[in-house]
């Protein structure tokens, strides 16, 4: 298994020098890309971990899903709404102990059951048409025609 690491911050210079005390070496950092580099870079993963509580509503987390990527992510914000049981894995955001906790479980689930994988991959397929603005823009005009009908 390979972690790939995208995007970059305050932390990440301590996350590396960890991981280089650690000697872990299945760590791809990416830092920050140009759009189209991040999107190619995230077809090639097989899952997509969103650890961030501070979007309101992650764009990401809806290209993740695009791509087929089934989302492991807090339960907070617009990813509560965004993921489901049938696309990813959501994990509380009660404290940032319990909260890497819920993300190793989450992990290990990933781990432990492969096959689980292609189920949340489909899912997410599923998940990103409904979320889609074309099935949105649907929605509405259905509504619409209801209402004036």
């Amino acid at each position: 298994m390979i972690l790939y690491v995208l995007g970059d911050g305050p932390e990440t210079d301590g996350w590396r020098d960890i991981t280089t005390r650690l000697n872990v070496t299945n760590i791809k950092w990416y830092g920050h890309q140009p759009y189209q580099d991040a999107l190619n870079i995230m077809n090639e993963m097989d899952m997509f971990v969103h650890t961030c509580i501070r979007e309101a509503a992650s764009s990401v987390v809806l290209e993740a899903l695009g791509l087929g990527l089934p989302v492991i992510c807090h339960d907070v914000c617009g990813m509560a709404v965004a993921v489901d049981d049938t696309c990813g894995i959501k994990v509380q955001c009660l404290n940032p102990e319990e909260s890497a906790q819920s993300f190793s479980r989450a992990l290990s689930e990933i781990i432990n059951h492969p096959e689980l994988v292609s189920k949340l991959s489909a899912g997410a397929i599923k998940r990103a048409t409904e979320l889609s603005w074309e099935n949105k823009v649907r929605q509405m005009l259905e509504e619409y025609l209801k209402a004036v009908v």
